[in-house]
Protein backbone atom coordinates (compact mmCIF):
# COMPACT_ATOMS: atom_id res chain seq x y z
CA UNK A 1 0.00 0.00 0.00
CA UNK A 2 1.27 3.53 -0.72
CA UNK A 3 -0.06 6.70 0.71
CA UNK A 4 0.37 10.24 -0.41
CA UNK A 5 -1.04 13.69 0.54
CA UNK A 6 -0.62 16.34 -2.44
CA UNK A 7 -0.81 19.09 -0.41
CA UNK A 8 -0.70 21.85 -2.84
CA UNK A 9 -4.25 21.15 -3.76
CA UNK A 10 -7.56 22.10 -2.60
CA UNK A 11 -9.20 19.96 -1.29
CA UNK A 12 -6.23 18.51 0.52
CA UNK A 13 -6.14 15.30 -1.66
CA UNK A 14 -5.13 11.52 -0.10
CA UNK A 15 -4.24 9.00 -2.70
CA UNK A 16 -3.98 5.37 -1.84
CA UNK A 17 -2.39 2.58 -3.90
CA UNK A 18 -3.82 -0.58 -2.46
CA UNK A 19 -5.19 -3.95 -3.96
CA UNK A 20 -8.09 -3.07 -1.59
CA UNK A 21 -10.78 -1.38 -3.48
CA UNK A 22 -12.18 0.23 -0.87
CA UNK A 23 -9.73 2.28 0.16
CA UNK A 24 -7.96 3.01 -3.26
CA UNK A 25 -8.30 6.12 -4.86
CA UNK A 26 -7.92 9.53 -4.02
CA UNK A 27 -10.24 11.07 -1.16
CA UNK A 28 -10.69 14.90 -0.04
CA UNK A 29 -9.29 15.16 3.45
CA UNK A 30 -11.28 18.55 5.42
CA UNK A 31 -9.83 18.83 8.68
CA UNK A 32 -12.93 20.04 11.30
CA UNK A 33 -12.37 22.20 14.60
CA UNK A 34 -14.99 20.43 17.01
CA UNK A 35 -14.89 23.51 19.53
CA UNK A 36 -17.82 21.89 21.55
CA UNK A 37 -16.01 19.18 22.19
CA UNK A 38 -12.20 20.10 22.06
CA UNK A 39 -11.26 18.05 19.25
CA UNK A 40 -9.68 18.27 16.03
CA UNK A 41 -11.19 16.23 13.59
CA UNK A 42 -10.61 14.86 10.12
CA UNK A 43 -12.69 13.82 7.62
CA UNK A 44 -11.52 11.35 4.62
CA UNK A 45 -14.28 10.83 1.88
CA UNK A 46 -14.30 10.00 -1.78
CA UNK A 47 -17.32 7.71 -3.59
CA UNK A 48 -15.90 4.41 -1.67
CA UNK A 49 -14.30 5.74 1.53
CA UNK A 50 -15.64 7.90 4.18
CA UNK A 51 -14.15 8.26 7.92
CA UNK A 52 -13.76 10.63 10.30
CA UNK A 53 -10.92 10.82 12.63
CA UNK A 54 -10.62 12.45 16.05
CA UNK A 55 -7.54 13.61 17.57
CA UNK A 56 -8.44 12.27 20.90
CA UNK A 57 -5.23 12.62 22.70
CA UNK A 58 -4.17 16.02 21.02
CA UNK A 59 -3.76 18.78 23.55
CA UNK A 60 -6.47 21.28 21.72
CA UNK A 61 -6.58 24.51 23.87
CA UNK A 62 -2.82 24.56 23.77
CA UNK A 63 -2.59 24.14 20.04
CA UNK A 64 -5.21 26.20 18.76
CA UNK A 65 -3.04 27.37 16.27
CA UNK A 66 -2.38 24.65 14.75
CA UNK A 67 -6.05 23.48 14.46
CA UNK A 68 -6.89 27.05 12.80
CA UNK A 69 -4.01 25.95 10.59
CA UNK A 70 -5.31 23.22 9.24
CA UNK A 71 -8.83 23.70 8.80
CA UNK A 72 -7.98 26.93 6.83
CA UNK A 73 -5.78 24.72 4.78
CA UNK A 74 -7.94 22.22 4.23
CA UNK A 75 -10.40 24.30 3.26
CA UNK A 76 -8.21 26.87 0.70
CA UNK A 77 -7.71 29.55 2.84
CA UNK A 78 -4.64 29.52 4.23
Amino acid sequence: MWVTLKADSIPLLLRIESKNVIFKGSHQVVFRDDAENHLLKMEIKSDSLYVVCRKGLFDYDRSRDLVEYLVQLSQGRK
